[in-house]
């Protein structure tokens, strides 16, 4: 289910949580816990401020 929700955001970047449910049909607590394991594997990050930013997809650094 988390690779759904990667390929949102990395198509539509500064989506919000919301919008993700909205096209996901996910409870919100589970595309909270998604994120939460998304962003932990530095597949994704938050660019913004809490009320007006969003999620955007982030390279790996293989390095």
């Amino acid at each position: 289910m988390a690779w759904r929700i990667y390929d949102y955001i990395a198509s539509h970047p500064r989506c919000s949580a919301q919008d993700i449910q909205g096209q996901t049909g996910l409870a919100p607590s589970s595309v909270y816990r998604y994120i939460h394991l998304l962003k932990e594997d530095g597949l994704i990050d938050r660019e913004g401020s809490n009320k007006t930013g969003g999620y955007c997809a982030t390279l790996k650094d293989e390095n």
